[in-house]
């Protein structure tokens, strides 16, 4: 009798459990579906505030449409022609318009109810804005129409590199062996025309070899170099990449640092947390852009 009374509590209880399981489960599911409809009503809030504030901002614009169209890139200055097309909200026979593409300014062409015109941008800007002046009379109205960041992202070659292989350190120094792999994104026709591979040590250049290369998108450099370092020591391995605008790209593949050593064999470290382009000069040396290291 009482093994009988038990097993009825038993089995009570794991009903109740299964009971209590089934409204928890149920609990999650509407929480997990009350989190979704959140979400979506937050998401139908910012679409309503993203199209009212694109309402607002054209209601008060003094720009009914335009059109933007960059030109080819200029290699003896590295500037682009941008040319611009606008239709004002309001015309009148007398009004006159200007371009101005940051400090620059350029009287704009009529034809009909529209206005145009072309001038130039230095690439190598963080940021190239382009405004519209609107003159009536008297009365001069303007306004900036685009923002254009990073344009020598538009033109640049696209470098993606990288070290594939073994390295060892040992009393004779240090050693590298595999392939430099390099693959490279096709910018408005942009292209590789020169390879070299520099090893610079202590900032000094001990060897730099050239690489034959034919206009591929997809370069392997085998290599297999060893070079004795010391105690301090920084040991550092670059490309240095020729376009054919003539852009010279230095690209880091590794960087090295001789922490210590122990029984002859160098403590390798890296100095750099760099690998990538770190700087862009002109053929004939002269900086145009460089990376800025976070201080």
């Amino acid at each position: 009798m009482k093994k009988r009374t038990l097993y009825l509590i038993i089995g009570i209880l794991v009903f109740m459990n299964i009971l209590i399981l089934n409204k928890l489960n149920q609990l999650n599911n509407r929480i997990v579906n009350l989190q979704h409809t959140h979400m979506d009503i937050i998401n139908r809030i910012d679409g309503i505030y993203s199209n009212i504030h694109s309402m607002l901002k054209k209601e008060a614009s003094i720009i009914d449409s335009y059109n933007i169209e960059l030109g080819n890139l200029n290699t003896d200055d590295y500037t682009v022609p941008i040319k611009v097309t606008i239709s004002p909200k309001e015309y009148t026979d007398d009004l006159t318009a200007s371009l101005h593409i940051n400090d620059d300014s350029t009287e704009m062409n009529k034809n009909g109810t529209t206005f145009s015109a072309t001038a130039n941008a230095y690439i190598f800007d963080d940021e190239v804005q382009v405004s519209i002046g609107l003159k009536h009379g008297d009365i001069i109205k303007s306004e900036t129409i685009e923002k254009l960041y990073n344009l020598k992202s538009k033109y640049i070659l696209g470098i993606y590199g990288h070290f594939d292989g073994e390295s060892t350190s040992r009393p004779t120094g240090y050693s590298y062996k595999g392939n430099i792999e390099f693959d490279f994104e096709d910018s408005k026709g942009n292209s590789p025309a020169e390879i070299s591979i520099v090893e610079e040590l202590n900032g000094n250049i001990v060897r730099e070899e050239p690489v034959k290369v034919s206009n591929n998108l997809s370069v392997s450099i085998p290599v297999d170099r060893e070079i004795k370092l010391k105690q301090k020591d920084k040991f550092l391995v670059y490309a240095n990449v020729k376009d054919r605008y003539g852009l010279i790209y230095k690209y880091i593949l590794m960087s090295l640092y001789v922490e210590d050593t122990e029984n002859g064999v160098p403590i390798i470290d890296r100095y750099q947390d760099i690998n990538g382009i770190v700087q862009i000069s002109d053929k004939n040396g002269n900086i145009l852009w460089k990376l800025q290291e976070d201080k």
